[in-house]
């Protein structure tokens, strides 16, 4: 049967350059075509943001993501900026999450050869979050630490799967979760775009697919809010955040991950975030909507 309902999605990003570094190396893709230009952030300027909503069918295909360039790494600004570049370009021609893949696989392969072609370029590499919206059903894909969560009625649930040393031991039962591990252990990627080679049949991980009237906020974010946020308090912000502003929960996401009060270590990284809400539109609600703006330009003539 035809899903041929529509919802109505609106987003608030913000990129912010943190409290300690001088450079920045997060990026973001937004359904609208806005990234984060070269230079655009910096100590001067220290965040950007984004508003914005669109309406979503089940045939369009549309894409979300957060690039963040490794840091300790040459030039990971260039790396993120060139994946969102290709995701901006190339990701209308996908039509299934299969092609997706494909395309991070091409993306990976390019920064690869970027980081070959100039010494200076050497080691380029960036994590890649991106939450795909297919036939009206929202899919996790990534490579790296960068991470997607939906909160719904049943509260938080984590839709990325970390390539870290740590969620590695956590995979394979030697320490129960990332608060048994040391911190350089937790954010030491074992996968990220711009590797040489990689063993497994595909370097991106994807999650089940989701219905877009399942959960009331999805939430992308690079580790410089995930890193100093757990999950416990996302929940706590998230459940006080419905129903109300959109950029104001997000600002209060980035609050809590610069408090350090919380922890020291608060603000020492870049930090990006894309919270967006979908709205089921009622096509009642819409028809009668427009009989009483056709009612109201009658009168008015």
């Amino acid at each position: 049967m035809l899903d041929d309902r529509k919802f109505e999605i609106e987003y608030y990003a913000v990129s912010d350059i943190g409290r300690v570094r001088s450079n920045h190396e997060d990026n973001v893709l937004l359904p609208s075509g806005d990234f984060v230009k070269e230079g655009e952030i910096s100590k001067a300027k220290t965040q950007i943001t984004y508003n914005g909503k669109f309406v979503n069918s089940s045939t369009d295909f549309k894409c979300f993501a957060v690039a963040d360039g490794m840091g300790g790494h040459n030039a990971g600004e260039i790396a993120s900026s060139q994946i969102v570049s290709m995701l901006k370009k190339h990701s209308s021609n996908c039509q299934t999450i299969d092609d997706f893949e494909q395309l991070v696989d091409k993306i990976n392969f390019t920064v690869f050869e970027l980081g070959k072609a100039e010494r200076r370029h050497a080691n380029l590499g960036s994590t890649l979050i991106a939450a795909v919206v297919s036939e009206n059903k929202i899919f996790s894909v990534n490579v790296g630490d960068s991470r997607m969560y939906l909160y719904g009625k049943t509260g938080l649930k984590r839709l990325s799967h970390d390539h870290t040393e740590g969620q590695l031991l956590i995979d394979i039962g030697i320490i129960k979760d990332d608060k048994d591990c040391l911190y350089k252990m937790r954010s030491s990627l074992t996968r990220f775009i711009g590797m040489d080679k990689f063993d497994a049949e595909k370097l991106s991980c994807v999650s089940e697919g989701y219905d877009l009237s399942s959960f009331y906020f999805g939430l992308l974010c690079s580790d410089g809010i995930s890193n100093f946020i757990s999950d416990e308090q996302m929940e706590e912000l998230l459940s006080k955040s419905v129903g109300s502003d959109l950029e104001e929960a997000g600002n209060n996401l980035l609050k809590k991950a610069f408090d350090v009060t919380s922890n020291e270590k608060a603000g020492s990284d870049n930090a990006t975030l894309i919270l967006f809400r979908p709205v089921l539109l009622d096509k009642r609600s819409n028809r009668k909507r427009g009989l009483l703006n056709r009612l109201f330009r009658s009168r008015g003539n």
